[in-house]
């Protein structure tokens, strides 16, 4: 085996092992929304929720960072960002908390199921940015799989089968803004500041998706959720998964694959709200609904089996 095949299979396995930490990681912002719905449950607003898990989540993101810095291994593969690298962090932390506020401001006048669709029209924008940014026309196989997982959007948020539609222009604006800013959170997730690791990346970020939540948001929103004792369970959790986990595993993942590729596997987060609003809230799921989670599944493999089926040829 010559050094050119060597380092293609090394390259394929990183690409392999990118993919499963960016699947891991949409899988953990998958989780978010079931989860908050128990939180309202509890009588807490979406926008307390926002906050709750925004601020607790810098909180965590800061106690693990210093733990580590303090008791783990120095990695001496990634650097240590420079105060104008942190910024860089910090200002591409900021399209989390844009996609945060958006996709609230949007599911105020909206329905649920037709938010998520617009929100997950960031599948064909960041091919749309990837084939910009290389001046390459994407293959027939993403194209093919980004047809399929419009179609399984669709069906599994369950936009087909809602009975009565009354579309709000402006909350199509905002949904289709939340839609570019988290195409923009894949896309830096993958190129700011790749040098560093994941977790101080992560830390930065996570400061500047709070300072953009905290302007966003009303101010006697923030002032609640930081002294209501009762909401911390909630901001803990959901910022655990999305503040911690999520963005370590996407931050670590991101920068081996393309930005299509990453977009595309980044769709699975629908299918986890599915199935986790089943197991979770014992939520109804519809024949078609569960067509749309088979699709959604299909095209995420799609370029993988077409990929291996080139190879054997």
């Amino acid at each position: 085996m010559n050094t050119t095949t060597l380092l293609s299979v090394k390259a394929k396995k990183e690409t392999l092992k990118g993919s499963l930490l960016v699947l891991a990681g949409a899988s953990g912002y998958g989780l978010l929304s079931p989860i908050a719905k128990l939180a309202y449950r509890d009588g807490f607003s979406p926008a307390e929720v926002s906050v709750g898990q925004v601020l607790f989540g810098a909180i965590l993101v800061s106690i693990v960072l210093i733990i580590q810095n303090f008791t783990g291994p120095k990695l001496s593969e990634y650097i240590k960002p420079s105060n104008r690298q942190k910024l860089l962090l910090a200002g591409a932390g900021t399209f989390l908390g844009f996609t945060t506020v958006f996709i609230y401001k949007a599911l105020a006048l909206l329905p649920a199921s037709i938010g998520i669709v617009l929100l997950f029209q960031f599948t064909w924008m960041g091919i749309v940015m990837e084939a910009i940014l290389t001046k390459k026309r994407p293959g027939k196989e993403k194209i093919f799989s980004l047809l399929v997982l419009l179609g399984g959007t669709l069906l599994a948020s369950g936009a087909v089968e809602a009975s009565s539609i009354h579309l709000s222009m402006l909350g199509v604006f905002w949904a289709l803004l939340s839609a570019v800013s988290y195409t923009l959170v894949i896309y830096v997730s993958g190129n700011t500041v790749t040098q560093a690791a994941p977790l101080s990346r992560t830390f930065y970020m996570s400061l500047g998706s709070l300072v953009v939540t905290m302007l966003c948001f009303p101010p006697e929103t923030i002032l609640f959720t930081v002294s209501n004792f009762e909401i911390v369970k909630w901001g803990l959790l959901l910022g655990l998964l999305g503040v911690v986990i999520a963005p370590v595993l996407l931050n670590k993942g991101l920068p081996v694959v393309s930005l299509a590729l990453g977009t595309i596997i980044s769709a699975v987060e629908l299918p986890v709200v599915v199935i986790a609003s089943v197991l979770i809230l014992d939520e109804k799921v519809s024949a078609l609904q569960w067509l749309g989670v088979i699709g959604i599944l299909f095209a995420i493999a799609l370029p993988y089996i077409l990929n291996t089926r080139n190879n054997k040829k």
